[in-house]
């Protein structure tokens, strides 16, 4: 895949109140960084690598101008599409809320279902933390093509009034090449509803899409008071197989039963794909949740990743929506 970028919209902003003294700590970042508009209690801010593949890591740093460890609080992270014609949604991450490590940072993971724009839409992250938040805009180049997108059949969900097949989101984690071994890493998400995405895992429930009441269809805004869960649509997930071909893939034989990675929700990795490494890999994925298999609009039964020469070059670990 060619890289990807993720601009941050908004200038670096320095948010602590009070004037400024040798002895306040400074924060160690890189990438696209933006300082948070928090209270001058603290010194925080949130850095996003490159996007490749349409996936950016994020990194929420956040230290107490005075110097001592932050207070027992949580981090929170959405995310948010805005899009031209009105319709908004979220987007899947590794983790939306978490406490701050050793090192005074919360660390997770976008996975962007779509580019931003002018002719599209604004992505903005809202950061939130001991009752104080920020939010901010950020642009997104990517590729539609950067991610995959698998359907289910009798699974579905409720979308605008209509039934659709339960979307499940598909992202080319990580391609790892040595000498000695090779392997493919693919993140799933599931869709719920728009506003929410959820690592594919088993022993989860995920439902499907809610509907608005008579007053948000005219325009008013949507609370939770203003949603029905439509219980029809839940799906409890007893079962997930995920498998890997990246050569020969109409000999069933060649199809690898990825393994869920421990600790990681949503990712499966396969080894011993035979893969090269370059731009000549081809890496089909296939999916079956609850004994049915999920499918493309098209009627494919896997969805596929490619790899760019750029991809390629930069080494043995690659990351791809």
């Amino acid at each position: 895949m060619k890289r990807i970028l993720a601009i941050l919209a908004i200038p670096f902003i320095v948010t602590a109140c009070g004037s400024e003294s040798e002895s306040q700590p400074e924060l160690e970042t890189t990438g696209f960084t933006r300082s948070l508009s928090l209270s001058g209690d603290y010194i925080a801010s949130f850095n996003m690598t490159d996007v490749r593949n349409a996936s950016a890591d994020i990194t929420v740093t956040i230290i107490e101008a005075d110097g001592d460890a932050p207070i027992d609080t949580d981090v929170t992270i959405t995310p948010l599409m805005q899009m031209v014609g009105g319709m908004n949604h979220d987007t899947p991450m590794s983790s939306r809320s978490g406490s701050l490590d050793e090192n005074n940072q919360f660390k997770t993971k976008a996975y962007f279902l779509m580019p931003s724009g002018a002719e599209l839409g604004e992505w903005s992250f809202k950061v939130a933390f001991d009752g104080e938040e920020d939010t901010f805009s950020v642009d997104v180049d990517m590729m539609m093509s950067d991610r995959e997108v698998l359907l289910g059949s009798s699974d579905k969900i409720s979308s605008m009034g209509n039934e659709v097949g339960r979307p499940y989101l598909l992202y080319n984690e990580t391609r790892h090449v040595t000498d000695s071994m090779n392997s493919f890493t693919v993140y799933i998400a599931a869709r719920e509803t728009m506003m929410k995405h959820t690592a594919l895992v088993d022993g989860i429930t995920l439902v499907g899409e809610a509907e608005m009441d008579m007053s948000s269809s005219m325009g008013m805004s949507l609370t939770s008071s203003s949603m029905m869960a439509m219980s029809d649509y839940d799906l409890m997930v007893s079962s997930v197989l995920v498998e890997i071909c990246a050569a020969e893939c109409d000999t069933e034989s060649n199809w690898i039963t990825a393994s869920a990675v421990a600790d990681k929700a949503g990712q499966y990795k396969a080894t011993g794909l035979s893969l090269a490494g370059d731009e000549t890999d081809e890496v089909n994925v296939r999916l079956t949740v609850n004994s049915e298999q999920k499918m493309k609009g098209d009627s494919t039964e896997y969805a596929t990743f490619y790899f760019s020469d750029e991809a390629s070059a930069s080494g043995s670990t690659m990351h791809s929506m």
